[in-house]
């Protein structure tokens, strides 16, 4: 049986999976700037981010879709396409929600190497706001941890967490990952019975899937 749980937080992202007595405190996203360094330009203003996930845990597999709400930040020119940062991700399917709750299917390219560029069916002028959700899957090699018994720890608790301080998120997330744009977050975590699921945030509902 798995337990779909939904959080909501207003800042940044934190998430750790636990089994029976363990907890553990995690923080995954860096919320300060040093000031000698130049902020990381964009052209997109990400207000809100719908996370579903899941995880192979035997497989070290992470399962999502990610439902970004965004707008066009003032720029010279239109914006035909939005750049998100993905690593270590698979990228199945990505697509613009409609008004009306459809899915316009989008192209996408990710030969660019940490990148998922997406394209738009025209361009975006400043202030223009859509919805854009993303199907994929991905073994992370940073940002989220599959922790588990070995033959040295052989009492090890099963532990699934995140730690993305301060732009590793993208190996698990695709997202713009960098700590100069602030959104809310709605998290479903689909885990098993056994499983705890613990975020920032305030808990809004839970349920167990039949």
């Amino acid at each position: 049986t798995m337990r779909p749980l939904r959080f909501f937080s207003t800042s940044t992202i934190a998430l750790i999976l636990v089994c029976g007595w363990f907890t553990k405190v995690a923080v995954a996203q860096h919320t300060e700037w040093d000031g000698q360094e130049q902020p990381r330009t964009h052209t997109t203003d990400i207000s809100h981010i719908e996370m579903h996930i899941s995880f192979d845990e035997p497989a070290k597999k992470v399962i999502g879709t990610v439902i970004h709400t965004l707008s066009v930040l003032p720029q010279q020119d239109a914006d035909s396409h939005i750049t998100f940062d993905a690593a270590d991700l698979t990228i199945q399917r990505v697509w613009l929600q409609t008004n009306n709750g459809k899915h316009e299917p989008l192209s996408f390219d990710t030969s660019t190497q940490g990148k998922l560029i997406i394209n738009l069916p025209k361009p975006a002028t400043f202030g223009a706001s859509m919805k854009i959700g993303i199907d994929y899957f991905g073994f992370p090699k940073r940002g989220m941890y599959f922790i588990e018994p070995d033959t040295f720890y052989t009492k090890r608790p099963e532990q699934v967490w995140t730690q993305g301080e301060g732009e590793d998120n993208h190996h698990w997330l695709p997202t713009y990952d960098s700590p100069n744009d602030k959104t809310t977050t709605d998290m479903y975590v689909t885990v098993r019975a056994n499983q705890e699921a613990l975020s920032n945030g305030r808990l809004v509902n839970k349920k167990k899937n039949r």
